[in-house]
């Protein structure tokens, strides 16, 4: 009887753990209060875009930021990122994604007004 209540508490527990999904990647999330790691995908038109721009305005509260090139999302797939066009800013902070978008105004903007 004990064997079958172990077993059961087991399976109960591993059934949770693959049953909790998630849209953040915990790759991706800053490990340090008010600091942002920014994520941006980019595709083919990579000349409109100023990452500079976007470092200087975040200043001292950039943890981290990681540029991708991408002609296929698919070649992303391995990052778990569910982008369907680019490009795309992600911002995350240490709990989770605060910010998605595809305009790199307002992610100046977010950046701006914290």
């Amino acid at each position: 009887m004990r064997i079958i209540a172990m077993f059961s508490t087991l399976l109960f527990i591993f059934g949770l753990m693959g049953c909790t999904t998630t849209d953040e990647q915990p790759q991706f999330l800053s490990h340090e209060e008010d600091k942002y790691t920014i994520v941006v995908v980019l595709g083919t038109d990579i000349e409109d875009i100023n990452t500079q721009e976007i470092v200087t305005t975040v200043g001292n509260n950039l943890y981290e930021m990681r540029t991708y090139l991408s002609t296929s999302h698919q070649d992303l797939s391995n990052l778990d990122l569910e982008v369907k066009e680019s490009p795309i800013f992600m911002i995350y902070d240490t709990e989770g994604k605060v910010l998605e978008t595809n305009n790199d105004q307002e992610v100046l903007d977010f950046f701006n007004s914290n």
